[in-house]
């Protein structure tokens, strides 16, 4: 796999990740605020595990490291808080569809 390649897939997963892990926390919130305690445990227990994986996968140190510190590492930041942005408007989204 090329370098350029390599990357490419980093920055989609990073914006991937994080896009679920927004609209999941978005559709968590709809659920407390709706005092729907099953849909709270299942949405709660996605972000856990969308969090375990970020802090096993992009956060590790060692060879599976994908966020160094180099002059490039504004691309993993921009992909990683894109995902945000956009996983709270699906997430406004899907809160709107499932009212």
């Amino acid at each position: 796999m090329s370098p350029l390649t390599k990357e490419c897939l980093i920055l989609f997963i990073l914006f991937s990740v994080q896009m679920l892990l927004y609209c999941l926390l978005t559709l968590n919130y709809i659920a407390i605020a709706h005092l729907n305690y099953i849909g709270t445990a299942i949405t709660d227990g996605l972000v856990a595990s969308v969090n375990f994986f970020l802090i096993r996968k992009v956060c590790a140190t060692g060879p599976v490291n994908i966020v160094k510190s180099t002059p490039d590492s504004w691309k993993p930041w921009a992909a990683y808080t894109s995902g945000g942005v956009v996983g709270y408007m699906l997430g406004i989204f899907i809160s709107g569809i499932v009212r």
